[in-house]
């Protein structure tokens, strides 16, 4: 159940407790949510002290590398990607553009950018005033070459949305960020929603280092242990079963085409049907769930068909799994926390027979399938079933084995040997590897936005809970005035040579106020003089201000002013963050640089001219504060508070501070 589906004095009471259970996901997105608010009544997470995640492999490494994002509607068009999509549609495959599927990636070729230069009547789509459309290219080429429709998502009632690729699922809240989703949209020829833009981010990783003491817990853990130790800095301990295992697993079964392996596993399923044995059969996409369902209706075998159209009724469908002559279909792993009860008379028939359609990229993805059967010592079975044309065997199988298994195996030959599984497994080997070090990488870009969300955070947690901000007020202004003075003031000239009249309209800028220093100020006045002057006479406005406003008043008009400046900046950081990622990744290739040294070099720049552009804006409206007199108050029909004079400032008068 998603936030918005509870109340929130049942997520305070779920909190307010020793142990809160939840789902991982959701307890991320209440920690940003409370990041975003602007009292301290309104928070619902306490201190993060121990965490223990169940699935932890789901948690840690399936699903590490999607953040969870909290968006909000930017002001951009969307007719851009409509206009893009049709240009995708002229584009060939390797003359316009390569797929590499090892990496999940696709990139146009050198005639590809020619072409599409062409089409949108740009010379240089690499021209920096061309990035959006580059973006966007970029955005419609993922869509149509690593997407698949009923695989990565469904389209229900006119909208995508995306499929879990663990869990089959379907997640109708989540949607992808910086414009995925709208060229999806686009692709697909339903409505395009609006863009949004990233407010608050956070990686489920990230979030769980919070707490002071992390465990999880998996049967699977062991096939990762080297991602858990360099990664997570976390250590495997293995525990017994209960029962013996007595569940089994049968050699891989290969075949040379998809055709004839399907054949063989309508005989088989068709063979534990008529004897009575139960049948679980994973299928890892729903375009095969949906076939197999074909055929077993044509050979008037019962079945249920769990998938991402289905998911509502997950728990009793897979519950039934275990039942005399019951027949399953399921995409990817499913019945997560559901008991699958064997039936009377199923023991004596073998327990429940996991059939798997294909080998999964990852090792634990198949043993966590045949964990579905033979729970608790009961009685199963399991067996994979392959083709030549599988995925896995095409990509990463090897030249050398494709080669060798084509001159042995004649149409409707099957192979079942112990070289052959092992073959498999060095193929998901290196399917790991590559996944370990993307997610490495990830890590390590990630790490750089962490880092300067924890000093965001802690500014804004500070400025919440009604900490004294007076002398972090103070210092800003130092700053500011330092600033100034140096930036006018010359040792090399006498002071009144200086240039009085910019620096005032400079000084104007920030402090609402203007220098009027007496000759006798002047005479003799250095650079170190003027930063004093400026500062003092920047703190007496500061504290007539206080005093016009009300202390009680303006404690509340500082909190409220840093919030929401802290807000408003951190949000468009989190925007220039995602394109340069994508930038530096650009140039990097074109430069042959390390993309992650410069990434974290300019990030630390962008960061520092972010904090510098934050603290200006905050001192700039604090002193252009004025409190509307009540005569005023009358005669405009409006609340006695205080309020912001500088139209800039048009967020704070939204949210105007109210007097108690």
């Amino acid at each position: 159940m998603f936030y918005h589906q509870i109340s929130r004095s049942v997520i305070v009471k779920s909190y307010d407790v020793d142990i809160t259970y939840g789902n991982i996901n959701e307890l991320g997105f209440d920690y940003l949510r409370d990041n975003m608010k602007f009292s301290i009544k309104e928070l619902v997470q306490r201190d993060h002290y121990f965490a223990i995640a169940d699935e932890v492999d789901n948690v840690l490494i399936d699903e590490a590398r999607t953040p969870l994002v909290i968006t909000g509607p930017a002001e951009q068009s969307t007719h851009l990607y409509s206009k893009i999509n049709a240009i995708i549609q002229n584009l060939k495959k390797d003359d316009d553009f390569t797929i590499d599927k090892k990496s999940s990636s696709s990139v146009l070729t050198d005639n590809g950018i020619v072409h599409v230069e062409k089409l949108l009547e740009v010379d240089n789509l690499y021209d920096p005033k061309n990035i959006e459309l580059f973006h966007h290219v970029n955005l419609a080429l993922k869509a149509h070459t690593l997407f698949k429709r009923n695989e990565d998502y469904v389209i229900k009632n006119n909208e995508v949305i995306l499929v879990d690729q663990v869990t089959g699922r379907l997640t109708p809240a989540r949607r992808y960020s910086d414009g995925l989703h709208q060229a999806l949209e686009a692709k697909e020829h339903v409505k395009i929603e609006n863009e949004n833009q990233t407010l608050a981010r956070i990686t489920i990783f990230d979030y769980l280092s919070l707490y002071e003491k992390f465990a999880g817990m998996t049967s699977t853990a062991t096939y990762d242990i080297n991602t858990y130790k360099h990664l997570y800095n976390l250590d495997i301990y293995k525990i017994s079963t209960l029962f013996p295992k007595s569940r089994k697993d049968y050699q891989d079964v290969i075949y040379k085409t998809k055709k004839e392996k399907y054949v063989a596993i309508l005989n088989e399923i068709k063979d534990c049907y008529n004897r009575g044995q139960p049948v679980l059969i994973n299928a890892q996409s729903l375009n095969v769930a949906e076939y197999l369902s074909k055929e077993f209706k044509r050979l008037n075998i019962h079945h249920n068909l769990l998938n991402a159209k289905h998911h509502e009724k997950e728990s009793d469908i897979i519950s039934l799994a275990g039942q005399k002559k019951s027949v399953t279909i399921s995409t990817r792993i499913a019945g997560w926390g559901t008991d699958i009860i064997l039936g009377e008379d199923v023991r004596e028939l073998g327990g429940l027979h996991i059939i798997g359609t294909e080998r999964s990229e990852k090792r634990r993805s198949d043993e966590r399938l045949q964990n579905l059967a033979g729970r608790c010592g009961d009685p199963g079975s399991s067996i994979f079933y392959m083709s030549l044309e599988d995925d896995l065997l095409r990509i990463f199988g090897g030249e050398r084995i494709q080669s060798i298994m084509n001159r042995c195996m004649d149409e409707g030959d099957r192979i079942e040997h112990k070289l052959i599984t092992q073959a498999i497994e060095r193929a998901q080997l290196k399917v790991e590897g590559h996944h370990s070090d993307i997610l490495k990488q990830l890590f390590e870009y990630d790490n750089v936005i962490n880092q300067q969300r924890k000093i965001i955070y802690q500014q804004r947690r500070e400025a919440l809970i009604g900490k004294n901000l007076r002398p972090y007020l103070f210092d800003m202004i130092a700053d500011i005035a330092d600033n100034i003075a140096f930036e006018f003031a010359d040792d090399r000239l006498p002071s009144y040579e200086w240039d009085w009249e910019a620096l005032n309209d400079k000084y104007f800028q920030f402090f609402y106020d203007r220098v009027h220093p007496d000759k006798n100020v002047l005479d003799g006045l250095t650079a170190e003089g003027l930063c004093k002057l400026l500062k003092e006479q920047a703190i007496k406005k500061y504290t007539e201000q206080e005093e016009l406003i009300g202390v009680k008043e303006f404690i509340e008009v500082e909190q409220m002013v840093t919030l929401q400046m802290v807000d408003r900046d951190w949000k468009n950081h989190l925007f220039q963050m995602d394109h340069l990622k994508e930038d530096i990744g650009l140039r990097a290739h074109a430069q042959q640089q390390n993309s992650l040294i410069a990434y974290k070099r300019e990030a630390f720049e962008m960061f520092q001219d972010m904090i510098a552009r934050m603290k200006k804006q905050i001192i700039g409206v604090l002193f252009r504060i004025e409190r509307i007199e009540p005569e005023d108050l009358v005669k405009n029909k409006v609340k006695k508070e205080p309020t912001v004079s500088n139209s800039k400032c048009q967020d704070l008068e939204k949210k105007k501070v109210k007097r108690k």
